[in-house]
């Protein structure tokens, strides 16, 4: 899915591979991912939601301004920020063992939010 202006919002889809990018819109992605898939999510400007239960087996990548990736999943736990300032913030984070489904998120000028659907 490719939007230009505009923002995406993506509920309960099964599938094994997805992407979704946008130039100027949110993105949001709500639910289960099937095991061994792929999801990747990408913004110019704008921000990216990323709600998935807490039972979820995944290897996140994780990719924004620093200090712009927060997360109120109980599976998740952000890093302090320490040292010189970066100009993006990189995060490799697993929930559950990481074996299962693989979430690619990036965004050059927006927020990053983990939670749960």
């Amino acid at each position: 899915v490719k939007a230009m202006g505009g923002g995406v919002t993506l509920e309960m889809v099964e599938a094994h591979d997805v992407r979704v990018s946008s130039t100027q819109g949110d993105i949001r992605w709500m639910g289960a991912l099937l095991p061994q898939s792929r999801l990747r999510l990408d913004s110019h400007e704008g921000d990216i939601e990323v709600r998935i239960p807490a039972e979820s087996d995944v290897a996140l990548s994780l990719s924004a301004p620093p200090g712009q990736i927060t997360s109120a999943h109980p599976g998740v736990t952000i890093p302090t920020l320490e040292g010189a300032a970066m100009p993006v913030q990189k995060l490799r984070l697993k929930v559950g063992q990481g074996a299962g489904a693989t979430v690619e998120v990036s965004t050059f000028r927006g927020r990053v939010t983990l939670g749960e659907p």
